[in-house]
């Protein structure tokens, strides 16, 4: 071995040393947040068999117009091996992670860097508290995947043209494929695609070879929005799901998101996950008040921009081109590219920009480039454990962000988690009574804080006041605290608004159920399967409704079809053992 690579291997084996450590602790931690609705409830996490549900279907329905095959077979193939639990998850993010790292390495080397600085870089990159959430949360394995992805891509683009543009880059053709595969924002890489060949250290290209390698690009985003359009079924492939709002509310949005942008950039905090769309004037002095929280910081990370920018400026440009590329879909928010407030996961790349290409490229001693890195190791390694459990979440939602409606959806579905507990328990009925009390009233908070100006975009707004809505009707109905006439009326007024919606006839059938109105509990759960073939839990309650009626041709059928639908529904195979032969 030369000692030029027993050096790589002496830089490689720190960063990997480093990330493993910090990061190992994840794979403890269980479903927490969306994973609970919106992952473990999905179709493709009913096991094996359903595994092709999850690369020809939306992920999370088709209301959201996503469509992520590589990061839903994943997570259903995790949760398939574990048993249930993410761990498997887990590991497939932090693998992703690591040659996240490692990419970053190898891409700065490049550049004529060093080992030593392009590890130290590379460290600062994976270990920086704001790649906790991608690393240590199920739901967001897309943006590690994604990341790493479009690091290939890049990587696989300035090989290929240092090497004198022999061939096509199938590297970076392959990247831009799997990231698109993973998370629709995965269309930057196209973006960092063009920031790699504006600064790439390489002798121009002919036509020809430009227009094969820029062809190959255009291709694969070609074939991806083409399946797309054969996924939801239109030519608009999903996107017309949400759109940008561009009237005088939709604008001051995005103003507020590029202040938050601005402020994430300079000050990462690691924990932006639940940061409170906050109301700022709609003027200059509103504007320029808020811009005072990060000017400071906004000075420090200029600064070392323009001082790496003297010492080696292309790495430095590559970096700082595709941080912008990186942060316009979170930025502009269009909401087939996430719907939500600026959170950790959507600087995965920024990363790349703000803290490890001006490390890369000189900004500061290698001494201090190493605190940089011990500092997040230390903050990262502590943020790890917040993601362990649900618990752990909503308080620290509850602590960080007292007034955001979500902080209180948490809370609500938390308390409901408690009340089943507590019903299992030996005279545990008070107790349940005070959670579901405690439930319902944290969904008519959520309620409440959705009105508020600027507090929620139109997407939050619809899909989060609904499911609050429907969870604090049945919390209401279940603790005893509204009749069951009221429930259905709120239920009844929910299904008008949602015709779609398979989970109100559930829940509209089992209050009609406890109202002892069998028939039309039937037709509200047999509603709910023509709206949604995956509906287990409507079959589940028609085989229990008909083994109850003697109608047991019928119940196994039901509970069968239950059972297809969600393998791990204990009780449905319960009951279908029960039944007499």
């Amino acid at each position: 071995m030369t000692p030029l690579a027993r050096s790589t291997l002496r830089a490689l084996l720190f960063v990997w040393t480093t990330v493993l450590a910090v990061f190992l602790p994840a794979l403890r931690g269980g479903y927490v947040d969306d994973d609970l609705d919106l992952l473990i409830s999905s179709p493709a996490f009913a096991g094996p068999a359903h595994l092709w549900d999850a690369v020809r279907a939306p992920f999370w329905g088709d209301d959201l117009g996503y469509w992520r095959p590589l990061t839903s077979l994943l997570m259903s193939v995790g949760h398939t091996l574990g048993g249930g639990h993410p761990w498997p998850t887990h590991a497939l993010a932090v693998v992703a992670h690591l040659g996240a790292a490692t990419l970053v390495f190898a891409i700065f080397s490049r550049f004529a860097i060093g080992s030593g600085t392009c590890a130290l870089a590379a460290a600062a990159f994976a270990l920086n508290p704001c790649q906790v959430e991608s690393v240590a949360w199920v739901a967001a394995l897309g943006d590690p995947l994604a990341g790493a992805a479009t690091l290939l891509s890049v990587w696989g683009w300035l090989r290929w043209r240092q090497s004198g543009a022999v061939g096509v880059p199938w590297l970076a053709w392959l990247g831009v494929a799997l990231a698109l595969a993973s998370k629709e924002s995965g269309i930057t890489a196209v973006g960092w695609l063009i920031a790699a060949e504006a600064c790439v250290a390489a002798p121009p290209v002919g036509r020809p070879t430009a227009v094969r390698a820029w062809g190959g690009v255009f291709v694969v985003v070609l074939l991806w929005l083409g399946l797309r359009m054969l996924v939801f079924g239109d030519a608009r492939a999903g996107f017309d799901r949400a759109s940008l709002d561009t009237g005088a509310h939709g604008l001051h949005g995005v103003a507020l998101r590029i202040h938050l942008a601005a402020a994430f950039l300079v000050l990462p905090s690691g924990w932006l996950g639940f940061t409170p769309y906050r109301w700022i004037p709609p003027d200059a002095s509103g504007l320029l008040g808020a811009g005072l929280d990060f000017a400071p910081w906004l000075v420090v990370l200029l600064a070392a921009w323009v001082t790496a920018w003297r010492r080696r400026p292309r790495a430095l440009a590559l970096g700082v081109l595709g941080t912008f590329v990186a942060i316009a879909p979170a930025a502009l928010l269009p909401q087939g590219l996430g719907p939500w407030p600026l959170v950790d996961r959507y600087a995965y790349l920024v990363v790349v920009g703000v803290v490890a290409a001006p490390l890369a490229s000189g900004a500061c001693r290698a001494w201090l480039a190493l605190v940089v890195v011990a500092a997040s190791a230390v903050a990262s390694g502590r943020l790890v454990g917040e993601w362990r459990d649900q618990d752990r979440v909503v308080a620290r939602a509850q602590r960080d962000c007292p007034l955001h409606p979500e902080t209180h959806y948490l809370f609500g579905r938390l308390e409901l988690e408690r009340a089943e507990v507590a019903a299992r328990a030996v005279a545990g009925a008070a107790a349940r009574r005070d959670h579901l009390r405690r439930a319902a009233l944290a969904f008519r908070v959520v309620q409440a804080a959705l009105r508020r100006p600027l507090y929620a975009g139109a997407h939050l707004r619809e899909v989060l006041g609904f499911n609050a809505r429907l969870a604090e009707a049945m919390a209401a109905l279940t603790g005893g605290l509204r009749t069951a006439a009221a429930v259905a009326a709120e239920l009844e007024r929910l299904a008008a608004q949602r015709s779609d919606s398979a989970q109100v006839q559930v829940m509209l059938g089992v209050v009609r159920a406890e109202s002892g109105d069998l028939a039309r509990a039937e037709t509200a759960w047999r509603h709910a399967l023509d709206l949604d073939a995956g509906a287990h839990e409507a079959a589940f309650n028609l085989g229990r409704l008909y083994a109850g009626q003697g109608r047991l041709d019928d119940a196994r059928a039901m509970l069968a079809l239950a059972l297809h639908l969600n393998p791990q529904n204990s009780e449905a195979l319960r009951l279908l053992g029960e039944l007499p032969r």
